[in-house]
């Protein structure tokens, strides 16, 4: 990212199996698998951002996570109102990654968070025009995991912008 142009660069990343993050700032001397991955990048002013889970091995947490996100991607439509798409990803049952809890996204663009929150307390609706960062984060005694998508969304639909990459099976 900055050998090409980057304005900023922020990663985090886990030594826990994706139980929880930290920044980025020595080398560590192990293969981690699961790497639960965390990286934010701004451009010409503009930011873009992902979580990831990175692993040769299968990964049951990662892999339901992913089908929470793509199914919330579906359904987000200009219209849709914050709270009812963040509780399609925070339904019961779940088991919840701490950090996504309370919020599951974000509009991004000049500022990394921008208004509205995409949390079950959300009034605001998804508005045409604007990109918005999605997350699911689910953790449980067998494994952890945040995925993320971006996503434009537009008066005919919406457009994935980036994906976080699916695990192996």
């Amino acid at each position: 990212a900055s050998r090409r142009g980057a304005q900023e660069i922020r990663t985090l990343f886990s030594l826990d199996g994706g139980r929880t993050l930290r920044p980025f700032d020595t080398l560590v001397e192990r293969a981690l698998d699961p790497l639960q991955v965390y990286v934010a990048v701004r451009k010409l002013g503009y930011w873009a951002e992902g979580f990831a889970v990175l692993s040769a091995s299968t990964q049951s947490c990662a892999q339901r996570a992913h089908a929470v996100l793509r199914s919330a991607v579906a359904r987000m439509q200009a219209g849709e109102h914050c709270a009812e798409l963040a509780r399609s990803i925070t339904q019961e049952g779940l088991p919840l990654h701490p950090i996504t809890t309370e919020v599951v996204g974000n509009a991004i663009g000049l500022a990394l968070e921008e208004h509205p929150v995409i949390s079950t307390g959300c009034d605001d609706a998804i508005e045409p025009g604007g990109v918005y960062s999605l997350r699911v984060g689910l953790s449980d005694p067998r494994g952890h995991a945040i995925v993320s998508a971006m996503v434009a969304v537009h008066d005919w639909g919406n457009e994935v912008l980036w994906f976080s990459p699916e695990p192996a099976r």
